[in-house]
């Protein structure tokens, strides 16, 4: 299995900790992709000339995961500031530095061949995503963006369509599914923290499994792991039931660890480029 993810960088700053970490969306998704077993694990983004661009691009080399589609442009590297609290991040302030970029002839040549291609509304590509899709099938994480208008906008260009459930029932959950369902998204991944995930394929019945009960470090990274594992295990022919709980069990694990994927690098004081 091959996946591309286009999108975010950025260095999770955690000031109390007094420590920081790499990570972004879709950083995250493909080092656990590749943890997962994914043949190729492709990131395709813009980092800075800052001594934070090369730490972004040495954790990925760490992970084996190609950085040939990395373009290193002049200017800060983009960064968060992290609150945890009893092990749940919260995002208190954050500049996307040169990480925004658009999608153009020579990105989509390289990631034409993959089995899918994954993107997310932290990097700003919502307009992008259609034409990704003609060449790739798109994984889209919408997170917590759950407005009708916003889905219908993407919906139909996305092969896998993920948002983060964790506050809402189970009802709201079935009708967030069937709003991205309906505008277009073939298949929905909706994660629900403790509470576990659900998938919806086309009009079938939702396939849920139950989350698992742990002692929390860190969440930031667990909803990246779920989505890039379950991909992973239905390329590699895993059942939908099969693929969810292997998931889980992955996010638990993500969820034990301090930041995206566990790449500690020292504290810096950022640059605010008002991006």
């Amino acid at each position: 299995m091959k996946i591309a993810t286009i999108g975010d960088n950025v260095i999770d700053l955690y000031i109390a900790e007094g420590t920081s970490f790499v990570g972004g969306n879709c950083v995250n998704v493909a080092v656990y992709a590749k943890r997962a077993g994914a043949e190729q694990a492709a990131y395709f983004g813009v980092v800075g000339t800052d001594e934070r661009g090369v730490d972004v691009l040495a954790a990925l080399a760490a992970e084996n995961v190609d950085t040939s589609g990395v373009t290193v442009r002049d200017g800060a590297t983009a960064w968060c500031k992290i609150k945890r609290t009893d092990g749940d991040r919260s995002f208190i302030e954050s500049d996307k530095g040169v990480s925004l970029f658009r999608v153009d002839d020579d990105l989509l040549r390289k990631v034409h061949g993959f089995d899918v291609a994954h993107m997310a509304y932290s990097g700003r590509m919502e307009d992008d995503v259609k034409y990704v899709s003609s060449v790739v099938p798109v994984s889209f994480d919408f997170s917590d963006r759950h407005s009708a208008e916003y889905i219908s906008e993407i919906a139909p260009h996305v092969t896998y369509a993920t948002f983060s459930g964790g506050d809402l029932a189970l009802e709201q959950c079935e009708a967030l599914a069937y709003t991205a369902l309906n505008a277009g998204a073939k298949n929905v991944l909706v994660s629900r923290g403790a509470a576990g995930a659900l998938f919806w394929s086309g009009q079938q019945a939702p396939v849920a499994v139950p989350g698992l009960p742990i002692d929390v470090v860190d969440t930031l990274g667990a909803g990246d792991t779920l989505i890039a594992t379950f991909l992973v295990g239905q390329f590699a022919g895993l059942t939908v039931e099969e693929s969810l709980v292997r998931a889980t069990k992955h996010a638990a694990a993500t969820c034990r660890t301090d930041g995206g994927f566990g790449r500690p690098i020292p504290l810096y004081t950022p640059i605010k480029t008002h991006n």
